[in-house]
């Protein structure tokens, strides 16, 4: 594990976990559907996204049954891989033109 390095980070990542559990209480308390369609991921992340979190083993698509069943993924494991991939990505990107 990675301790943040700075204040900013430091406050990303507090944010990111209050994300997080207020995701998992609202869906406990039945607020929160605890499942997206495959379509509502393609569209709030972008398929391609979706399909390398996919392939990557990051997320895990769920079908009930055979032939034209619906695919669904869990929210809270989606959104935990959205927000950890992008500030990853941005950090990357970020300490990048730094250098």
């Amino acid at each position: 594990m990675i301790l943040p390095e700075s204040e900013v980070e430091f406050k990303k990542t507090i944010q990111t976990v209050t994300e997080l559990t207020t995701y998992a209480v609202l869906t406990k308390l039945g607020l929160l559907q605890p499942y997206l369609s495959l379509n509502e991921a393609y569209k709030m992340y972008g398929e391609g996204t979706v399909d390398r979190w996919v392939r990557e083993g990051l997320i895990h698509k769920i079908k009930d049954g055979d032939g034209n069943s619906p695919v669904r993924i869990n929210r809270v494991e989606i959104e935990s891989v959205a927000q950890t991939s992008n500030r990853a990505e941005w950090y990357i990107d970020y300490y990048k033109n730094e250098i």
